[in-house]
């Protein structure tokens, strides 16, 4: 019998139906644990692409959720703001308090792509910096270090990439909390953890369906005219190369949030 295990998801992205259905056809997959996903919301913003109605009936608010201890695990999603320094987040004042209610409550955390960042900067004072080009792939990563959370994940490790920022690795490896478990060359680091604090760091998208580069390649068209087109990816025929290394990933970060 699968075990049943609660998760809530701290949904920044603009297009919330989007993520949460990547995330369902994700968890969808894994059986040995029956996932009761918890969607969760910020206090004090209100996102504009999102109407409150909608959010107010499928949603619940986050500081809360964990304040009660609801939750086995918390995701928090990334964002579309990452040319931004972090303090001028109009909810960067209640995200870093959701951060100390998470480590006060000794939750498991996943931070993705933009709130893997916040969190580096936030726990380390790792900054992230504005690229000249948007980094948009899907990389093949190498193992740095071996590690239960990437156990059974098969090579090449390619995931999704898409952001206009990167971290420094060599500012990441000097610091002794932190373990780098998967990294590339043309994205840089992927994954690390703090195991301390029960963290982990994915600046990348394994979330992600086969589609979301397409959708966003023609997000960027329309919005600039001319945008280059993801590497590693057939927009006309696009794969999902990375499904089962994602499922894997995320079934046995599940079993992570249950060790103590």
């Amino acid at each position: 019998m699968a075990q049943e295990i609660k998760i809530g998801i701290l949904n920044l992205m603009s297009n919330k139906i989007e993520t949460e259905n990547n995330f369902k056809a994700i968890f969808s997959e894994i059986s040995v644990f029956k996932i009761d996903i918890v969607w969760l919301k910020l206090a004090t913003y209100q996102p504009k692409n999102t109407p409150k109605e909608y959010l107010d009936k499928h949603y619940v608010d986050c500081s809360t959720t964990i304040r009660n201890r609801q939750l086995q695990g918390l995701i928090i999603t990334g964002a579309a703001i990452e040319t931004l320094p972090f303090e001028e987040i109009r909810y960067w004042q209640e995200l870093v308090a959701i951060f100390q209610l998470a480590v006060e409550n000794r939750l498991a955390v996943m931070t993705i792509c933009w709130a893997a960042q916040a969190g580096l900067f936030y726990f380390h004072g790792i900054e992230k910096f504005v690229v000249p080009e948007k980094l948009f792939c899907i990389a093949n990563h190498k193992i740095d270090s071996q590690h239960e959370l990437i156990k059974d994940l098969t090579p090449p490790y390619s995931f999704p990439i898409s952001r206009h920022s990167q971290n420094d690795v060599e500012a990441i490896k000097k610091i002794s909390s932190l373990k780098i478990l998967l990294y590339s060359e043309e994205a840089g680091v992927f994954i690390c953890v703090n195991e301390d604090l029960k963290w982990t760091f994915v600046i990348g998208h394994p979330e992600y369906d086969r589609c979301q580069l397409k959708v966003e390649y023609e997000r960027d068209v329309l919005k600039y005219g001319f945008t280059k087109k993801p590497e590693n990816y057939n927009v006309q025929n696009p794969k999902n190369v990375w499904l089962k290394n994602s499922i894997k990933l995320f079934e046995n970060w599940l079993t992570f949030c249950n060790l103590p």
